[in-house]
């Protein structure tokens, strides 16, 4: 099972979705309200452990990341959110930057969720990315990863429908 793993100051995920112009898509949404405040991963079997707290600043989140017992860092990235289609998306960037990364993600209660980009190599229900995309397959046992060179309606939608099957790589419980 594919999971994402607190590293630095980021999520990194196995099977990213990369950006490298988030066009009019930045500015697009207001914040998810449901995200901010404080989440420690559950455990998983062989011990990793984290946590990753959402601070608002203005129309940003602030993110900062504690592995193990280590203190906590403040990324040096802007973090915004996207819904559409009945999928959530972080958007994540570097300040000043133009590129970055989505990562879908779910909120049920208390549980945030990390999904798993699916591997859209197997094909199955999932439709082929429209032509935005610079869709590449790394070689080995990693999952496909999809390049996104200027986020587009079409390309949002796919995503959408992605997300829509993807399952949970990570998962937090809301820490009060």
């Amino acid at each position: 099972m594919r999971r994402a793993i607190l590293v630095g100051t980021t999520l990194v995920l196995s099977g990213c979705i990369t950006v490298d112009d988030f066009g009019a898509f930045w500015d697009k949404d207001r914040l998810d309200g449901d995200l901010e405040g404080r989440w420690v991963s559950v455990k998983t079997p062989d011990g990793d452990s984290g946590e990753v707290t959402f601070v608002r600043r203005g129309d940003l989140y602030a993110m900062s990341v504690r592995e193990g017992g280590e203190r906590a860092k403040d990324a040096d990235e802007q973090v915004r959110t996207l819904r559409t289609g009945g999928a959530r998306f972080l958007l994540t960037r570097a300040r000043g930057k133009a590129n970055g990364s989505m990562t879908a993600y779910r909120i049920t209660r208390d549980r945030l969720e990390i999904l798993d980009t699916p591997d859209v190599a197997v094909g199955g229900d999932v439709p082929p990315p429209p032509p935005s995309l610079n869709y590449t397959r790394k070689s080995g046992d990693l999952p496909a990863s999809v390049d996104i060179k200027t986020l587009d309606q079409p390309a949002v939608d796919w995503l959408s429908r992605l997300a829509a099957v993807a399952q949970p790589s990570s998962v937090f419980a809301r820490r009060r």
